[in-house]
């Protein structure tokens, strides 16, 4: 991993390069959509997708959604 990409102390994530898909539940109330969006504005190779009435246990329902997603990148 090249060094640029983590940094002792943490990074920012303007410094992430890689790409990134950010999904998030729409009425998730652990960890507010709010906060994905601002990692989207942020982060130049970001992918934001938010699920309408979805909320925090989502992730197995959009799995077979997701998992194209991930194998496009690990060619």
């Amino acid at each position: 991993m090249p060094s640029r990409s983590v940094r002792r102390g943490g990074s920012t994530p303007t410094e992430i390069w890689v790409p990134t898909l950010l999904w998030h539940g729409e009425q998730d109330v652990f960890s507010p959509v709010e906060h994905s969006r601002w990692l989207a504005d942020r982060i130049p190779t970001a992918t934001m997708r938010v699920e309408e009435g979805a909320a925090h246990f989502r992730a197995l329902n959009v799995m077979p959604d997701m998992l194209p997603w991930l194998a496009g990148r690990a060619a």
